[in-house]
């Protein structure tokens, strides 16, 4: 699962290079609805390099449903409303450090 969610990560900064933005409410309403995952390859899965089970990764990220809401600039820092794609990447980053 490391090596996928990894991959994904290198999706979500590619966006963000590309300057891509999304609001930290839609990131955190899809997480709560266990559906990320095919929020982001539905939007964007044209501009990633691999396919991606949605399924998997949303299980990922189901821990972290409702956790963060409302303190992602104490906990990671992210100052603006549209920070949601960084957002994502936190969230993998807090994965892979538990």
């Amino acid at each position: 699962m490391n090596k996928k969610i990894c991959c994904f990560a290198l999706e979500i900064l590619n966006l963000i290079s590309c300057n891509k933005k999304e609001s930290l409410t839609v990131i955190e309403e899809k997480l709560s609805e266990h559906k990320l995952a095919e929020y982001i390859v539905n939007n964007y899965g044209t501009e990633f390099s691999c396919d991606y089970d949605c399924d998997e990764i949303n299980f990922m990220f189901e821990k972290y449903s409702g956790y963060f809401d409302g303190i992602e600039n104490r906990k990671f820092g992210l100052k603006n409303q549209d920070d949601g794609l960084l957002f994502i990447l936190a969230l993998i980053l807090e994965y892979l450090k538990n």
